[in-house]
């Protein structure tokens, strides 16, 4: 099974989307530089202004490596550039920019402050100093603003990123939940098809075995007594094709099997019991009232009874009986019967495994016990409360 990539879901890498941006000022600071070049040749020839100019656009390359050390580099360059030199220092101020800008991307919003703040400072300073403009002139103003906003916008795209790879871990939370939901349910789906598959094939298997050897025995002697047990086996191999084509029909079908209608159900109960009596199985089971259970119960109790009499007839001896009692919301159902002596070493089988998954998931519970020469089994079920009431 695959699932989409949340990645594509998301939309756009919030990584990506500032990638873009530091591409752009990286654009930005090296046509600064070019410009300066070719308007001011000078420059080149000036130790005091390629040195200032160098300075800066080393912390331009190291920004994105040394955030918080490029930006105080930049901002000490501009601070000595505005002393020395007048000739690249809006080139400078533009790099110190770039700078600034790489701080909330990746260091902390208290780290921003400290830079943005010292920065504005600098720039602040330089533009009242060197070219004697009011504190409150628009041009100080402007480059404290300008100082405010490239902290801003890299704040605002950190908050940004921040939230998309908060959805993406969401997403992939939802995902992981959804898969681990769907593997539970193809699990519980197997183990149910092979709960049916057993309680389909047992009983009428072991069925068939009993009288294909009555069949074998009679067969010389005793011809009508041989054909009854061959109409028993063909009888036997209907019923379990018919029950394994609904169980395939089940499989099949594009509906949601917990909608669909259950093959057997408790109401078939009787049919069950008066078809082990047929075989010559002693079933006492006077006023059984298996009525009112909840749906998966009602099919529950059914395939419970149909295994423990297949069980008991072939490993138990004797009457078999079957007693049904309410009480505090449920239904008490037990199958008894006296049994061999147990040998040693024995493992329980796939049948009582399925009984107990099965009891369990239709919300009961399945006790079994050795009481001297008698195992007894014991189901609890629920019962509706319409029924209990």
């Amino acid at each position: 099974m695959t699932v989409d990539n949340p990645r594509r879901t998301v939309g756009a890498g919030p990584i990506t989307v500032s990638r873009w941006w530091e591409a752009g000022l990286d654009a930005v600071a090296v046509l600064s530089v070019i410009v300066v070049v070719w308007r001011q040749p000078g420059v080149l020839t000036s130790p005091a202004a390629l040195a200032v100019l160098i300075g800066v656009s080393v912390a331009v390359a190291a920004r994105r490596r040394f955030a918080l050390t490029a930006a105080a580099v930049a901002a000490a360059v501009s601070a000595a550039g505005a002393l020395v030199t007048s000739d690249v220092i809006l080139a400078v101020w533009v790099l110190a920019q770039v700078c600034l800008f790489s701080v909330p991307l990746r260091r902390s919003r208290a780290a921003t402050l400290g830079a943005a703040v010292a920065l504005a400072a600098v720039l602040f300073t330089d533009a009242v100093v060197r070219t004697r403009v009011a504190p409150l002139d628009p041009v100080s103003l402007a480059l404290v603003g300008w100082t405010t906003a490239i902290a801003g916008a890299g704040l605002t795209l950190r908050a940004q990123r921040d939230h998309m790879e908060a959805v993406r871990r969401q997403a992939d939370a939802a995902i992981a939940a959804r898969n681990s939901e769907i593997r539970r349910r193809v699990s519980d789906e197997r183990l149910r098809i092979a709960r049916d598959l057993h309680d389909a094939v047992a009983h009428n298997i072991a069925v068939i075995s009993l009288h294909a050897g009555a069949a074998e025995q009679a067969l010389a002697g005793r011809p009508a007594d041989a054909r009854e047990a061959l109409r028993e086996v063909r009888g036997a191999s209907r019923t379990v094709l018919g029950e394994m084509q609904s169980i395939l029909r089940v499989l099949r079908s594009d509906a949601d099997n917990d909608d669909a209608e259950p093959i057997i159900s408790a109401a078939t109960v009787p049919g069950l019991i008066a078809h082990f009596r047929a075989l010559g199985v002693e079933v006492v089971s006077d006023g059984l009232d298996l009525s009112g259970l909840e749906p998966a119960a009602d099919v529950a109790a059914y395939r419970l009874l149909q295994e423990a009499l297949t069980n008991a007839h072939r490993h138990g001896t004797g009457a078999i009986q079957v007693a049904a009692t309410r009480a505090n919301g449920e239904l008490r159902l037990e199958v008894s019967n006296r049994v061999q002596l147990r040998r040693s070493g024995g493992t329980a089988g796939f049948g009582l495994i399925g009984m107990r998954e099965r009891v369990n998931s239709a919300g009961g519970r399945l006790d079994t016990k050795h009481e001297e020469d008698r195992f007894v089994l014991t189901a609890h079920l629920p019962v509706t409360h319409e029924r209990e009431r």
